[in-house]
């Protein structure tokens, strides 16, 4: 009896325990002490032949958001960036290029192509992540022998991390290539 007692408060606490939780996210599902605001639409349309925006839910974090915008470079590059984040600010750029090509095993290769990728895509954006991000980039390629498809590359301050990735560059159909690479801050 007593066994069945404990069972029974256990669950009644996890259900008030849900309730205070659910209650303290706000009408839209974000949670009231998220660092960052809602994600948006980060080119403007000067910068880029067509774009798409989509903001949806995170299912494993349902109080955060995640920003799909997919645009259509004047350079002919297609780029899906993710953009998310709750107590940190993150950023993932998907290229599907022609203008960069090589062996997919060639590590410093694609290294060096993110960098020319990301180039003008810093100048267009004016954000601060990823221009430092992109200088990280070029110095570690310079002071690293040995370089890593998706290592986590540690830059900026002691209190508040950044971090930029490159992910592995697959070959498409054609002379097309698809190559990611992420940039984050926090927790903010």
């Amino acid at each position: 009896m007593c066994n069945f007692s404990l069972k029974a408060s256990l669950i009644f606490l996890l259900i008030v325990m849900f309730a205070i939780v659910s209650k303290a996210q706000d009408a839209e599902g974000t949670a009231p002490d998220c660092t960052r605001a809602k994600p948006s639409p980060l080119f403007k349309k000067k910068d880029i032949v067509k774009r798409t925006f989509s903001l949806r839910k995170n299912k494993e974090y349902p109080f955060e958001h995640i920003g799909t915008e997919s645009v259509k470079l004047k350079n002919g590059d297609d780029l899906t960036i993710k953009n998310y984040g709750c107590h940190n600010y993150s950023l993932s750029f998907r290229f599907k290029t022609k203008r960069v090509s090589g062996n997919t095993k060639q590590v410093r290769l694609w290294y060096r192509n993110a960098v020319e990728l990301m180039t003008p895509i810093r100048k267009i954006l004016d954000e601060f992540l990823v221009d430092n991000g992109v200088e990280t980039l070029n110095s570690y390629i310079k002071s690293n022998k040995k370089l890593k498809f998706d290592e986590t590359i540690y830059f900026g301050g002691k209190t508040i991390e950044s971090v930029v990735t490159v992910g592995k560059p697959k070959k498409l159909k054609g002379k097309l290539y698809e190559i990611e690479i992420s940039f984050g801050i926090g927790p903010l």
